[in-house]
């Protein structure tokens, strides 16, 4: 089995799982110390942004190349604000449409919409923690991160809300704190990336 760390460190292991656990141990220790994050790993030109040591157990004994791809820090943070803001760039129109629905009766095809609203949500705070703690690895003290770091905390405290409001089944109360909080906070997140020279 062929495997690689950025197309640079180049081996040939035993397709066995103690001489790939070896070669992931040190490779992880060595992506560590270099201040590098696993972006992906491609295996079999199959590629893998996370569940891959799963993937590799499973099929051990059929891969016949490994990739790992890193990113430093920095390249990190510019590709998930990247990715995060084209991931707005559809969530906060679908937001709109899905919150006008919840000021009415709520059927089951809307709550199936409002619940992938909501891990849409989840996924966008997740990543919006990540570069967080990205920054701070590096004391990032920009105005944009600034600002992006009070846009986390108060889309925080509106998900809070949101999650109280769903649990005592009041919609319109959900819709309110997506309408003209959660979705202006969005766009404003959004547009901070565009204005500075983030992306």
């Amino acid at each position: 089995m062929k495997v690689a760390i950025d197309q640079q460190t180049k081996q040939i292991l035993d397709s066995t799982i103690s001489k790939l656990d070896e070669w992931w141990k040190k490779s992880i220790a060595y992506i560590s110390e270099n201040q590098r994050y696993i972006y992906n790993v491609e295996i079999d030109g199959i590629i893998l942004y996370d569940g891959y040591e799963d993937y590799i157990t499973e099929n051990i004994n059929k891969i016949n190349e490994i990739k790992v791809n890193t990113l430093s820090i920095e390249e990190s943070i510019l590709n998930t604000e990247k990715t995060i803001d084209e991931y707005l760039d559809r969530f906060i129109p679908t937001a709109n449409r899905i919150t006008e629905q919840l000021y009415g009766k709520i059927d089951l095809r809307q709550r199936d919409l409002f619940s992938k609203l909501v891990q849409g949500l989840d996924w966008i705070i997740q990543a919006m923690e990540f570069n967080r703690t990205l920054n701070a690895r590096i004391n990032t003290t920009s105005s944009s991160y600034s600002l992006g770091v009070k846009i986390f905390d108060s889309l925080t405290s509106c998900v809070g809300e949101i999650y109280k409001s769903i649990i005592q089944e009041d919609f319109v109360s959900v819709g309110d704190v997506l309408k003209y909080e959660v979705i202006p906070l969005l766009e404003k997140y959004r547009d901070r990336n565009k204005k500075s020279d983030l992306i």
